[in-house]
């Protein structure tokens, strides 16, 4: 209940963010990201319904170790399906570092 509801604060904050900053001209939709929008979805998708058939089966983390590795789990599935979706790609990861590809 908790993390529901500060994501959907979250979301709410970002919408408005997102309005008055169009109106002001200081805020577009970048290309890229456009492009993308569908393969990160997905990507979280999967990540979610993992995540969600997992506490199901396993029942709800009792311990900070088991949550922590419900967490990493989610963060390597969703590593791996954004890779596969193309959601992330080489020249994303090496402009982290500030090298060109």
């Amino acid at each position: 209940g908790i993390g529901f509801g500060l994501s959907a604060g979250a979301l709410a904050y970002l919408g408005l963010l997102v309005r008055f900053l169009g109106r002001a001209g200081l805020w577009s939709l970048d290309e890229r990201l456009r492009a993308r929008a569908l393969r990160i979805a997905s990507a979280s998708g999967v990540m979610g319904a993992a995540l969600w058939a997992a506490q199901r089966s396993l029942g709800a983390p009792q311990d900070p170790s088991a949550l922590a590795q419900l967490c990493l789990g989610g963060l390597a599935l969703y590593a791996a399906a954004a890779w596969i979706f193309g959601a992330v790609r080489r020249e994303d990861l090496a402009s982290m570092g500030g090298k060109k590809v």
